[in-house]
């Protein structure tokens, strides 16, 4: 698992041995098609990265009605602010929209314990990745 996560862009900057102790607390799992990761609102919900297939990234409103935020492949993280925003709540619902897709999940409050003994070139790193992608996925929420 650990070259699998090296091999991801957030963490392709990171050292051997801290993706190791990330894969130390990490899952790994294959879900099929249309299998729910996780829901908005979910408290503490894992940072995942996708090793193959793709995942759907949505909100639904009071009447069911989905509005999907962005489609997520293989190599990319998700679900990254639940690791420092302090309740872990998962800002949407996630689900599996390729025939199936192995993700590994990492616990929110592991991965923030990690990204805080990293190096700052490496940390401003993950930011710079980070921060494009909440800014344009907040862009995309409807305004109550």
């Amino acid at each position: 698992m650990v070259l699998q996560l090296q091999n991801t862009r957030l963490l392709r900057a990171v050292t051997a041995s801290a993706v190791a102790s990330l894969a130390r607390i990490a899952r790994q799992q294959t879900l099929p098609a249309g299998a729910l990761v996780c829901s908005s609102g979910d408290v503490h919900a894992p940072v995942l990265f996708v090793l193959s297939g793709m995942v759907r990234v949505f909100e639904a409103d009071a009447e069911g009605r989905e509005q999907t935020l962005a489609m997520v492949g293989e190599g990319e993280a998700l679900n990254l602010p639940v690791a420092f925003d302090g309740d872990g709540t998962a800002p949407a619902s996630i689900q599996v929209w390729s025939e199936s897709a192995t993700l590994v999940q990492i616990p929110a409050h592991g991965f923030a314990e990690a990204v805080a003994q990293v190096t700052n070139s490496t940390g401003k790193y993950i930011m710079a990745l980070i921060s494009p992608r909440a800014i344009t996925l907040a862009s995309r929420m409807p305004r109550p």
